[in-house]
């Protein structure tokens, strides 16, 4: 019985937690659903991406007061994401729960070690997706090296987003700790745009995963609204505290995260 009154606390710390990096807090979720109620992984996924979801839009809400949201962007992210979330959802049921929490752990694992070598865009100057060439930006090259830089931009982003999706929905945890990465080393994005960016367009495909999983029968439906409930009340709050952290803080507090529960899965 103890879990119910622990659960809006897991989901009030890892919701704030994942708004403020951009992660949705999924892999605090997630974890603590397998290790400590010993959920199935279909269940703990289905069951985590629900908290997520709540808490992504409360946070997509907060943000969008702010005006740090990219949405076209974010839509090139999330809409390949929806077919992902779905296969990602029916392929968690072939999956044994002990090979299901290597894959996790050595999957948060690697994220961490690779956003901890890298902790800051490359290029210190840059301040926005325009230094980057991202879709829509043109940089002063010429009109046709920009057109195809554009495009090939675009075809990263739609083929990301479609395994972002499938991860999402397979791991239950939003994957934003993907997304943030992505937008800041690879787009040269400033840290809050891309955290901002990141749990909107975790919102959208999250939502697809939530309803792959429900008609699959894999959400313990009090479980998430007890974790949601903890979730959407920090996700305003952990939204303003994040304009008075730095960026490279931002990145680090995620690096640190993703070890900490990929060594747990790893060795429990």
């Amino acid at each position: 019985m103890i879990e119910w009154v622990v659960l809006p606390l897991i989901g009030f710390l890892a919701g704030g937690y994942g708004v403020i990096v951009g992660a949705g807090g999924g892999f605090i979720i997630a974890p603590f659903l397998l290790l400590l109620l010993h959920l199935p992984p279909a269940i703990a996924a289905g069951t985590s991406l629900t908290a997520v979801f709540l808490n992504t839009l409360a946070g997509t809400l907060s943000y969008t007061r702010q005006q740090r949201i990219d949405y076209r962007v974010g839509l090139m992210i999330a809409l390949p994401a929806v077919p992902g979330a779905f296969v990602g959802a029916a392929a968690t049921q072939l999956v044994a729960p002990s090979a299901f929490r290597a894959l996790f752990g050595l999957l948060l694992l690697g994220l961490a070690v690779y956003v901890a070598i890298r902790p800051e865009p490359a290029r210190a100057g840059d301040t926005g997706p325009r230094a980057a060439g991202c879709p829509g930006q043109a940089p002063s090259d010429g009109a046709q090296d920009a057109a195809r830089r554009d495009r090939r931009r675009a075809a990263e982003m739609v083929a990301a987003g479609f395994g972002l999706g499938f991860i999402s929905s397979f791991f239950g945890v939003g994957a934003g700790w993907l997304v943030v990465p992505l937008l800041v080393h690879v787009y040269r994005f400033p840290t809050h745009t891309a955290t901002a960016t990141s749990i909107f367009s975790l919102s959208v495909y999250s939502a697809a995963g939530v309803a792959a999983h429900a008609l699959q029968g894999n959400v313990l439906w009090p479980a998430a609204w007890a974790a949601g409930l903890g979730a959407v009340i920090a996700a305003p709050v952990c939204v303003h505290l994040s304009t008075s952290l730095k960026g490279t803080l931002l990145i680090r507090l995620l690096a640190l995260a993703l070890a900490a529960v990929g060594v747990t899965l790893l060795v429990r």
